[in-house]
This record gives structure tokens, C-alpha cells and sequence, in this order.
């Protein structure tokens, strides 16, 4: 059965991308609407990337996860690119708080269905799903 994820930008402004973020298991889709950037270095670079762990982040006092959540608790799924870059610390998360990331796929809305569907992904997995962004829009 495939699994993988695709990061479909549909458009690119003042350094933030906006797409889709879709989850293919097996016979099922599923999508979430998402944003990268436009803090940092802006959004993340098209290419092919690995999820390898998605995981909750245990709240400690005095720190704000409020980036990482939406409707869920806080969150991150960890992604490695499969090309050469000099930018590291590439996640998935809720985007919470201001709107868009530092270079992250923040998912806007439905975050926590999201972290349970990438979780089960990985688990039904070799503990890898492939992640592909790809630029579909102006």
C-alpha cells in the first residue's frame, strides 16, 4: 500500500507559499489547507523530503507553543530533505499564533486530524513516508 504526503503549492507571495497539504493512504486522500513561510528564509524549497517521526511537545511553563497548534495539542512531524541544503529544522505542525511559519508546513485548520494521520502513517510504515512539495499554481 503507498503512502506518501505532497505539499501542493498553488501560490507563492511575499515569500509564503499556500497550498494543500495531501496525505495518500492507500485508496484514501485526505487534505488540509497549509502555508510555509514567509518568516525566516521564506517557504520551504520545492523538492523531495522524508517525514520521520510525528510526535507531541510537552508544554513547559514559561514556554509559548501556541506556533505549533491549532484545534490540537502541540505537535511537530519532523522532515528530511533528500537534497543538498544548507537550511535545517524543516517541520509539519499546526500553525497557530501569526499566521504562516519560518520555513515549516504549518496546517491551518484540522491540525489534530492531521498529527493522528501522519502518526498512523508512520506506524503503518517503515517508519518513513515520502513528502514531495511541488509548486502547481502562478
Amino acid at each position: 500500500m503507498q503512502r506518501k504526503a505532497i505539499f501542493e503549492i498553488h501560490e507563492i507571495e511575499n515569500g509564503a507559499a499556500r497550498g494543500d497539504l495531501c496525505l495518500l493512504d492507500g485508496d484514501q486522500e485526505t487534505r488540509f489547507d497549509a502555508i510555509s513561510g514567509p518568516y525566516g528564509k521564506g517557504h520551504l524549497p520545492i523538492g523531495v523530503y522524508k517525514i520521520t517521526s510525528c510526535y507531541l511537545l510537552a508544554e513547559k511553563e514559561g514556554v509559548d507553543l501556541s506556533a505549533y497548534k491549532v484545534d490540537a495539542e502541540p505537535w511537530v512531524a519532523q522532515l528530511s530533505p533528500c537534497f543538498d541544503t544548507d537550511r535545517t529544522g524543516f517541520l509539519v505542525h499546526g500553525d497557530g499564533g501569526v499566521v504562516g511559519t519560518k520555513g515549516c508546513i504549518g496546517v491551518v485548520k484540522n491540525d489534530k486530524v492531521c498529527f493522528l494521520s501522519i502518526r498512523d502513517m508512520l506506524k503503518d510504515s517503515d517508519g518513513e513516508i515520502e513528502l514531495i512539495v511541488e509548486h502547481k499554481g502562478g
